[in-house]
């Protein structure tokens, strides 16, 4: 990903041009991280862009019966001679 990438993902995502700046600054420092820059983003206020914290997205207890349960169905063929 190239910081123009990086900075049309920021705008898309209503990051301010003054904040995009400041990150930039910091991320030339370090070349492309999305790990920090999303660290340096949420320091700002703002949720993570580039990464993805699955762990806390995901909850065990969420949606465990929102699919009714499905039953195979085995037929025996019929051999007529």
């Amino acid at each position: 990903m190239t910081f123009k990438d990086v900075v049309n993902e920021m705008r898309a995502n209503g990051v301010a041009e003054e904040d995009i700046k400041t990150i930039l600054e910091q991320s030339k420092k370090s070349r492309y991280n999305p790990k920090l820059i999303d660290e340096e983003l949420e320091k700002m206020g703002y949720e993570k862009i580039f990464t993805i914290d699955y762990d806390d997205n995901y909850d065990d207890d969420d949606d465990i019966d929102d699919f009714p349960s499905s039953q195979k169905i085995f037929r025996k063929h019929n051999k007529e001679f």
